[in-house]
């Protein structure tokens, strides 16, 4: 993430030290009553900066500048989010030739503030704040700022070998444990101890190592970030130091020579009336008539931008909430589908609900439509090992390693983080629900009863299956294979079918069997050694 976000910095400092200073903060100098601004407002409270609000933002500028709108403002209210999320709003105003209003309504706080500075004006409500942009790194193991002080090493200074002490007159030289005398010539034990204590010298030093590529990291990442803080900040004259500090935990300000005292130890952040008084931000604004009579267009028209019925579908379906839902959906109908005969509801729900997923992820752009290809590969192959191929091997490894990968694969590999902490939950959230499934709900509902098999034949065998004993009525009974068991399939009984599960190989179709026990779901059976004329013919139906 920091090579892209190094990447996209440097274009922005490239862009964005050339721009032109505004001489005061209003943007137009003449009223115009025919004037219309565009307000694209925030369509949920307090969220972090998405890239689906980022790309319907770009296609806003983009129909702003055919319509020829005099300027577009359009609403914050976040805690912050991605800074390459972030960096690539900034490069869609820097490409934009309508002028650009942030209104921050109220907050603006991390990447919020990165963004809100990248435009050509900021409005702030009264009760706003905006500030706190120090960069922070999320992994598996957590948070960590981005921060490195201007005066710390992180790499300890090498040790120093003690001086050897003088001998005194009459002593016995001692032996040096690096070089011993042959007499004492150490055995297999201090050899070992040895050999160990070098291994853990190794580790350090390779600490050591690792300590200081993280932190040279952190200082190029910050360079590019800070000086682009500082870009931005010149572009509209705004007080670099200020600014700076809202991002730096280790700039300090004075009153006497900021405006504003700071003490090191943490990012600053500012209320609306000291941003507008410093000049981080231009205007206070209660409302939108407030940032036209800011601007200069106090008489001009505001027209509100609206999503259309399908933008508003794909921003809900990408929430991450949403999009675990809709996997754990999407397994478990495929799983009751896999437990039944034929194909049903179950399945068509599971796959309109994974197809809802992927489709949510692509059109929002986190990613292609290849993941949802992937997926379908990685349950072929999996329907293949579960049916066709005996036992479970590199096939059905494949295929779920494709099913997983193609989950990740669709939030994008910039949000890998967020990726594996949604898909972690609704694999687990899956797995808690089909087995309350398996061992609970399905073998006592009437739906269950209704897509099962031997409800379509009209024989009913929940009493026969209920006795609480692992036992079951048609222990010791005979039938026929009417479907491949790998491991599940059918058996019929005295003209009856019933679903049915191998106590052990995967058997064909047409294979006599015994029943041996039964589970929640299915009468379990074992082949019974028969001769061939008494096998039945696979063509039976």
């Amino acid at each position: 993430m920091k090579l892209l976000a190094g990447a996209a910095l440097f274009l922005l400092v490239t862009v964005g030290c050339f721009a032109a200073a505004a001489s005061d903060r209003t943007l137009f100098k003449q009223d115009d009553p025919d004037a219309k601004v565009l307000f694209v407002p925030q369509f949920s409270e307090f969220q972090e900066v998405s890239e689906s609000d980022m790309r319907y933002l770009k296609k806003v500028l983009g129909t702003a500048e055919k319509e020829k709108y005099a300027a577009v403002i359009f609403e914050l209210d976040t805690p912050g989010g991605r800074v390459d999320v972030a960096l690539r709003y900034l490069s869609i105003f820097a490409r934009s030739p309508v002028k650009v209003i942030a209104y921050l309504n109220p907050q603006g706080i991390s990447a919020g503030m990165l963004i809100a500075l990248g435009a050509d004006r900021i409005a702030i409500n009264p009760k706003g704040m905006i500030g706190d942009a120090m960069p922070l790194e999320i992994g598996l193991r957590g948070v960590r700022p981005i921060a490195v002080p201007p005066d710390r090493k992180d790499v300890p200074a090498p040790a120093v070998s003690p001086a050897p002490a003088k001998k005194q007159e009459g002593q016995k030289p001692s032996v040096s444990p690096e070089k011993p005398s042959e007499k004492d010539s150490p055995g297999a034990l201090d050899e070992v101890l040895r050999q160990l204590q070098k291994i853990g010298s190794g580790a350090d030093k390779n600490k050591d190592e690792d300590r200081e590529a993280k932190r040279l990291t952190d200082q190029k990442f910050l360079s590019f970030f800070f000086k682009a803080l500082e870009c931005l900040a010149q572009k509209n004259q705004r007080p670099v130091r200020v600014i700076r500090a809202t991002a730096d935990p280790y700039c300090e300000l004075t009153k006497e020579k900021d405006g504003i005292e700071h003490k090191t130890g943490g990012p600053l952040t500012l209320s609306a009336q000291d941003a507008v008084r410093l000049g981080v931000a231009d205007y206070l604004a209660s409302d939108r008539q407030e940032i036209l009579k800011g601007i200069g267009l106090p008489s001009a028209t505001i027209v509100e931008a609206k999503k259309n019925v399908w933008e508003q579908m794909f921003g809900f379906l990408a929430l991450p909430a949403v999009a675990g839902i809709l996997i754990s959906l999407g397994l478990v109908g495929i799983f009751v589908e896999i437990k039944t005969p034929g194909f049903g509801v179950p399945g068509i729900l599971g796959i309109l609900a994974l197809v809802l997923f992927f489709w949510g992820q692509a059109a929002t752009g986190a990613s292609e439509w290849s993941p949802m290809v992937i997926f379908f590969i990685g349950l072929v192959l999996l329907l293949l090992e579960i049916f066709v191929i005996p036992g479970f091997g590199l096939v059905g490894i494949l295929g779920v390693i494709c099913i997983v990968g193609s989950f990740l694969a669709a939030f994008g590999w910039g949000n890998i983080e967020r990726a594996a902490t949604v898909v972690g939950s609704a694999l687990a959230a899956t797995l808690a629900v089909i087995v309350v499934l398996a061992t609970y709900v399905l073998p006592r509902s009437s739906f269950f009863d209704f897509i099962k098999l031997n409800a379509v034949s009209g024989v009913d065998d929940r009493d026969d299956l209920a006795d609480g004993t692992g036992h079951s009525a048609f222990d010791g009974r005979e039938g026929v294979l009417v479907s491949p068991l790998r491991p599940s399939g059918i058996v019929e009984i005295d003209g009856s079918r019933h679903e049915a599960v191998s106590s052990g190989d995967f058997l064909e179709r047409g294979t006599r069997v015994r029943v041996v026990g039964r589970n929640s779901f299915s009468l379990i059976v074992e082949p019974v050694e028969v001769s061939t004329t008494d096998r039945i013919s696979s063509d039976q139906p």
